[in-house]
């Protein structure tokens, strides 16, 4: 017998015995397997697992109109979308208003009545005439006071201000997803966070027309050129 023909032979036993992985005598863990999660929200994880929801409304009504004059936002549909897959949520809507406009204080009553707390400031009047409201800081103070005992933060805008605020929170070990218009949102804003979704693809949030009775209308200001909230 040649040597070649005998190392054939050897090569080949070894071949057959060795423990290959899946093999009869493989002892070695099999390696994760990446499992795509489907969508967020669309996942039952249960009541143990705590949200908290942010909303900036005033940069939401802004966002719909630069996407289409008649469009606005089914709060409804989007409460019952952020809390779908059966956890824990808190919802906290964000806003300025006039306190001598009474279709906009009844607009801060119907969201607190769909389950949302109401976090409002009336607007400041200047001496110029202007109108100026601005609830971006109490919005980060409550983000920063409640995210100790949250699992998962949800920023609701298209605000590049929050960019800060979104790296803190990531910092600090959180899960940070934000919802807004993809056309308004901030670009930096959509790099900083964990997931970026769209609004206007959540079915039945976003509408175009005449509004339905269980849907409510932002506060607007008569002052379109303070933008303060905008992106």
């Amino acid at each position: 017998m040649g040597i070649t023909s005998l190392w054939q032979r050897v090569l080949h036993k070894i071949w057959k015995w060795w423990p290959r992985r899946g093999g009869p005598y493989d002892r070695r863990p099999s390696p994760p397997r990446l499992v795509l999660r489907e969508r967020v929200f669309d996942v039952r994880i249960g009541p143990q697992y705590r949200r908290g929801v942010f909303i900036d409304v005033q940069n939401l009504y802004w966002g719909m109109r630069s996407f289409h004059p008649q469009a606005w936002i089914d709060y409804w549909q989007l409460q019952h979308f952020l809390r779908q897959d059966g956890a824990t949520v808190t919802l906290s809507a964000f806003t300025y208003y006039d306190p001598d406009n009474k279709s906009q204080v009844d607009f801060i009553h119907a969201l607190s009545l769909m389950g949302y707390r109401v976090v409002a400031r009336p607007l400041r009047r200047l001496a110029s005439g202007a109108v100026k409201g601005d609830i971006d800081l109490e919005l980060a103070l409550a983000v920063l006071d409640e995210a100790p005992y949250l699992d998962e933060i949800v920023l609701v805008t298209g605000d590049g201000d929050f960019v800060p605020l979104v790296n803190r929170l990531v910092q600090q070990g959180k899960l940070v997803k934000v919802i807004g218009p993809d056309k308004v949102t901030a670009p930096e804003l959509i790099w900083a966070c964990h997931e970026f979704i769209n609004l206007s693809q959540i079915e039945g949030v976003v509408m175009v027309g005449e509004k339905t009775k269980s849907a409510a209308s932002p506060p607007a200001t008569d002052n379109e050129g303070d933008k303060d909230t905008e992106t």
